[in-house]
């Protein structure tokens, strides 16, 4: 059912309610035009009422007067599907007792032949709620075994029947209807407080890399969570470091095998390092002093019990990083690490005095990368 745009004007949509006594033009899917009220062709539901047009209405009413006079044992579906007491003899369509009937999907209705005819069987126009198998495979790999009578394939996924599960981490069984167990905590198995839809389960090859020292373990945490735990790259196992686990799920891997990110005279600058240091280390990860991810370096050098971190500020992207510089540079010093921020250009010094800070001005243009690891090496040896 449509307004009709041009023979209602002024009036439009917008600027009349669903309960307007404004007698309106409309026309039908079957392209006849019509008058009448708005309120008697808008549902409560928002939606138009399909029997509003009357030319519709008369051929339906038509239709269904020929259709209560039709002889059922003339029906082949219903002829099929009979399976009442009383015999279908010369009954019509019309009968409007209900009736015994078997659907090809193997239902039973008590329907009137001419609802059955018209509008097929009640069970199967229902939607089916999708079952624990369908909707939940990790809760169907569950499903004890032994002690059920039916299957995951049997029962919806919100059904309340009690079902006997197998935790597949420890081999606790326990009792639970599958509705309780898609509520809040929504725990894979209570006695080790893993939770469903958790990272070991979605995403087996990320959990692969989970360091073996975390308190918790890839099935006790969701794949975008914001907790801060330790990696171990799937490349080379002596990388490890700590990332979120919602940063490792969008995507990044390890940094010390990663070179996004990386400027030309920062990698210069790592290799004048490693002709002094040969285990320092490129993009490392430093714990914060306080809550929060783990610093990024561009380099970090460990000799003697002592750590050296060394950053490279090039001007394009520090320009207006100033206060996350100096933030960085005093927690770093807070956690014991000598520092040494070498200031691109024309970027200023950050405004910080101490012992264990070196603050280099480098020129790209001009100036030799190499030489830096020569004056960073004595000047940490002194």
């Amino acid at each position: 059912m449509f307004w009709d745009i041009e023979a209602n004007l002024p009036a439009t949509p917008l600027t009349v309610t669903a309960k307007s006594h404004l007698l309106a033009w409309w026309f039908c899917s079957a392209g006849h035009a019509f008058q009448a009220k708005v309120g008697a062709v808008a549902c409560t539901d928002g939606t138009i009422s399909t029997r509003a047009c009357d030319e519709c209405r008369a051929e339906d009413e038509a239709e269904t007067a020929a259709l209560v006079t039709v002889r059922i044992d003339s029906l082949p579906e219903l002829v099929a599907a009979w399976c009442d007491d009383e015999p279908i003899g010369d009954l019509l369509l019309g009968d409007h007792a209900m009736r015994k009937l078997h659907c090809p999907n193997g239902h039973r209705p008590r329907v009137s032949p001419f609802r059955y005819y018209t509008s097929g069987c009640p069970h199967c126009s229902v939607v089916r709620a999708p079952t624990v198998a369908e909707a939940h495979p990790e809760l169907a790999a569950q499903w004890h075994p032994t002690r059920n009578r039916r299957t995951a394939d049997d029962i919806g996924e919100f059904s309340v029947r009690k079902i006997w599960w197998l935790s597949p981490c420890c081999g606790c069984e326990w009792q639970a209807s599958p509705q309780q167990r898609l509520t809040e905590p929504r725990h894979r198995c209570p006695v080790c407080e893993s939770i469903l839809d958790s990272l070991g389960e979605r995403d087996p090859d990320l959990a692969r890399q989970w360091h073996r020292a975390n308190a918790l373990t890839p099935f006790h945490v969701k794949p975008y969570s914001s907790h801060v735990v330790r990696w171990v790259c799937p490349a080379d196992a002596s990388h490890e470091w700590e990332a979120s686990v919602g940063t490792r799920s969008a995507g990044t891997g390890c940094p010390h095998c990663s070179t996004a990110g990386t400027s030309i005279p920062e990698t210069m600058l790592v290799e004048a390092l490693r002709a002094h240091w040969t285990q320092t280390r490129q993009g490392a990860t430093v714990p914060r002093t306080v809550n929060g991810p783990a610093w990024r370096v561009d380099a970090l050098v460990s000799a003697g019990g002592r750590h050296l971190v060394v950053e490279y500020d090039g001007q394009y992207w520090h320009a207006d990083k100033t206060t996350l510089d100096e933030m960085k540079t005093l927690d770093l010093l807070a956690s014991g690490h000598h520092v040494v921020r070498i200031r691109e250009n024309d970027l200023p010094d950050l405004p910080i005095r101490h012992d264990r800070l070196l603050q280099l001005r480098h020129r790209p243009r001009f100036d030799a990368v190499a030489p830096l690891g020569a004056r960073i090496a004595q000047w940490w040896d002194s």
